[in-house]
């Protein structure tokens, strides 16, 4: 069982996010705050792990999440973009950054690049 912990609430109807941080037993809880103009959803790889950023009015980037695996990194991104109908940027290997086409691969299962 962790000591510490912060987790992020995304309300996808009305924009808003929320930040929860546990310490022990003590819970805190942020006041829910607008996501003002999301631009995209990036996913890249740091080290060993692959980040899901929210980049967001005037290239404010927020971490949502850290994964180990790539391929639940882009599913959880694809996810994301579609409920808040924003763009995906698949960034996973340096130097090769692709917009993925979110219509096509969520219609045929596989990851699918905008031309």
């Amino acid at each position: 069982m962790s000591i510490a912990s912060h987790h992020i609430h995304l309300n996808f109807t009305e924009l808003k996010i929320q930040h929860q941080y546990h310490v022990g037993v003590f819970r805190y809880k942020e006041v829910w705050q607008d996501i003002v103009n999301p631009k995209y959803i990036s996913v890249f790889n740091e080290n060993d792990y692959y980040m899901v950023n929210l980049w967001y009015d005037n290239l404010g980037i927020l971490n949502l999440m850290l994964l180990e695996d790539a391929n639940k990194a882009i599913e959880n991104g694809l996810l994301i973009a579609d409920k808040l109908d924003i763009d995906l940027l698949d960034a996973r290997k340096r130097g090769y950054h692709k917009w993925v086409d979110k219509k096509t691969s969520k219609e045929t299962g596989e990851i699918k690049y905008a031309n």
